[in-house]
């Protein structure tokens, strides 16, 4: 997934990995529905969404200084 993610970055394509879903619903929508994997041999560990985005990020990209986010005793 980590090559992936990667690799959607550097084509531009925004990401998200995706845990927390119902595996068992997920597993039968894409193996019954769609038969796309066989379930005896294989498992839905986790997502990723892809996509581009419809608009800008409306805030600024960059970290705050560590003396900011840190308080040292």
């Amino acid at each position: 997934m980590a090559n992936v993610l990667f690799a959607a970055a550097y084509l531009g394509i925004d990401s998200c990995p995706i845990e927390g879903f119902t595996k068992d619903k997920v597993e039968s929508i894409l193996s019954d529905t769609y038969h796309l994997y066989d379930p005896e041999h294989f498992g839905v560990a986790c997502m990723t969404a892809l996509g581009y985005r419809g608009e800008a990020p409306h805030r600024d990209k960059r970290r705050r200084p560590l003396e900011e986010s840190i308080i040292w005793k």
